[in-house]
């Protein structure tokens, strides 16, 4: 084999030759996760409305694994799952049952002395409570509200993760004041406006003070300034802070 004499191939042509074709995977590399974390993240939409066409076979591929869900409320619950890729796998049990919270999520007692990714949390839905309560049940809420606070009780979930079982016994002793709760709650419908759902937990916000005609939702003490779930306005006020919400 000849080589023309007028081509000169130097040390440093050769290195600039591996850093570009480097430069070129790892460009590649970054533009693979992007596309990928692209394709399980949810659109942020105004109103979900039951007559929509969405895919619910890939829904359930994608979020449904290691979760129990009850076949009423089995769209609501892949939607609202869906805004929440950190729980993908996360072992999940939705249950129907009488109870007077409307709503209640919380790691299962034996499994908060597990490791984090072997937990199981159980989401609680109550189907009957007291008079008072009763028109704010999920099964009496629209969809688009149900997907809202359906995604508050998912936010407490992405919180519990990454706790230890100190921390977790600590929350729970933090149930004993009215303060931290006001907090807690607060927190956790900001995490939700986060994940991409607070166009549906204003739905929520909305409803339930209409139904039960409360102009604001303070502490239930009615003694305290504090803002224990948030009302419409601060919703609204958070989604106008957020880029994600332009």
């Amino acid at each position: 084999m000849k080589f023309r004499k007028d081509v000169i191939f130097s040390e440093n042509d050769i290195f600039t030759t591996k850093n570009i074709e480097i430069m070129k995977f790892l460009i590649y590399l970054v533009l693979l996760f992007i596309f990928s974390q692209q394709a399980v993240s949810q659109v942020i939409r105004k109103e979900f409305l039951l007559s929509d066409t969405i895919n619910f076979e890939g829904l359930q591929a994608e979020f449904g694994q290691n979760k129990t869900i009850p076949k009423e409320f089995e769209k609501q619950i892949l939607l609202a799952l869906s805004f929440y890729a950190e729980l993908r796998n996360t072992k999940i049990v939705f249950k129907v049952k009488n109870t007077l919270i409307p709503l209640a999520s919380r790691p299962t007692f034996w499994s908060v002395f597990k490791r984090r990714k072997n937990r199981t949390y159980k989401v609680t839905i109550s189907s009957k409570t007291i008079a008072f309560l009763t028109p704010i049940l999920l099964k009496n809420l629209s969809y688009n509200a149900q997907i809202g606070v359906l995604g508050h009780e998912i936010a407490h979930i992405a919180e519990y993760i990454n706790k230890n079982a100190w921390q977790i016994m600590g929350m729970g002793f933090g149930q004993l004041s009215g303060k931290y709760i006001d907090k807690f709650e607060y927190a956790t419908d900001l995490r939700c406006i986060e994940h991409g759902l607070g166009y549906q937990l204003l739905a929520w916000s909305v409803q339930v003070r209409e139904k039960l005609q409360v102009k604001e939702w303070k502490n239930v003490s009615a003694k305290s300034s504090s803002e224990r779930y948030m009302n419409p306005e601060t919703i609204e006020k958070y989604m106008k802070e957020s880029e994600k919400y332009q």
